[in-house]
């Protein structure tokens, strides 16, 4: 049987050069889980200059040790990370398309209703190494 929960998600990434300060946005939204997948979701609202923003429908599904990171809108990826690997993957933006890719060094994942991702990888963009990146997403209950 699976279990559908109002969750709390704070999500953070922060690269080696800035100084520690990530960033970061806590958000509400759900948890479903039960079987061997754990699957979160959530809206991200992306600042744009000059107009409105851009909501994103997130989307992330745990299965095992891989963890794929969805955005389904004006903006389309699915970023998959599993330990040791290298994943390629289209970003698709209004002003055309892209290769990223990510190689997860080091893959942490607690799953349920209260659970967490972190993970150190590498992020190429178009061909070019953008660099490492660190990514640390946490849910738990909340009431709302």
């Amino acid at each position: 049987m699976k279990d559908e929960l109002p969750v709390l998600i704070q999500v953070s990434t922060l690269t080696p050069e800035e100084d520690d300060t990530p960033f970061g946005e806590t958000v509400v939204g759900t948890c479903l889980t039960g079987g061997p997948e754990t699957l979160l979701t959530y809206t991200e609202l992306i600042p744009c200059d000059g107009s409105a923003d851009i909501e994103e429908q997130v989307r992330i599904s745990i299965r095992g040790d891989r963890v794929i990171i969805s955005r389904l809108g004006d903006i389309q990826s699915a970023m998959v990370f599993e330990a040791g690997k290298r994943c390629e993957t289209e970003y698709r933006t209004p002003e055309g398309a892209f290769t990223l890719s990510v190689h997860a060094l080091r893959l942490k994942i607690k799953t349920g209703p209260e659970g967490l991702i972190d993970t150190d990888y590498l992020m190429t963009m178009g061909g070019q190494d953008v660099g490492l990146r660190r990514l640390r997403i946490t849910w738990a209950p909340t009431a709302c």
